[in-house]
């Protein structure tokens, strides 16, 4: 029972960080994009503000202003509650993998 909870555990979070770095990529390379293309720079704060969540709100912005798809917006949402989802199953597993290795 402790190899498969362990194998679970392990798979929950590469499955966490494949979905974040889905996510991550989605941003840094669809939307910043779209915001390059049309005169917004996403470093023009610097490179330490270029990750923050105003951005990836002002690129639904420039896509309901110039009719663009949602499409990546979407995924990046999508991958956002993907990865909560995830990152929750995990903690209820190590919580529950943690007090049971107590209760021996």
């Amino acid at each position: 029972m402790d190899a498969v909870m362990d194998l679970l555990i392990h798979a929950i979070a590469i499955a966490a960080l494949i979905v974040s770095t889905a996510g991550v990529c989605i941003v840094r390379i669809a939307m910043y994009g779209t915001l390059r293309r049309y005169g917004i720079d996403p470093y023009s704060r610097g490179w330490r503000h270029a990750s923050s969540w105003s951005w990836v709100l002002k690129y639904r912005e420039v896509c309901v202003q110039h009719g663009l798809s949602l499409r990546y917006w979407n995924l990046f949402r999508l991958s956002i509650a993907f990865a909560g989802a995830l990152a929750t199953v995990w903690i209820a597993l190590v919580i529950v993998q943690f007090w049971q290795s107590l209760a021996r």
